[in-house]
């Protein structure tokens, strides 16, 4: 085996590096970017547990069923209700044509 001793010597930290100080600076920025964007995601599934964390309270208090137990109505004039039907034909007839 045999060793070999190197003595690199300059004022300039980057010498070191068989790059250019752009090139050098263009990797860390990416590497930069790769963690923001990891960071991001991080942040979305950290919000989605919480959401989750959030509903399960709810179910454990019975708060939640409170409120899917609490019956929605909207009132429709015939008219109205008649249009309902009319767009939900034509809809279902434009996706078969498909």
């Amino acid at each position: 085996m045999e060793a070999s001793i190197y003595v690199m010597r300059g004022d300039n930290d980057v010498s070191i590096f068989p790059a250019t100080l752009e090139e050098i600076q263009e990797e860390f920025a990416s590497c930069a970017k790769s963690i923001e964007k990891k960071i991001a995601e991080k942040r979305e599934e950290i919000a989605k547990l919480e959401g989750a964390l959030d509903t399960t309270n709810q179910l454990v208090s019975g708060e939640l069923q409170k409120k899917l137990q609490t019956p929605v109505f909207k009132e429709f004039t015939q008219a109205e209700f008649n249009q309902k039907l009319l767009d939900r034909e034509r809809a279902s007839l434009t996706a078969e044509t498909l």
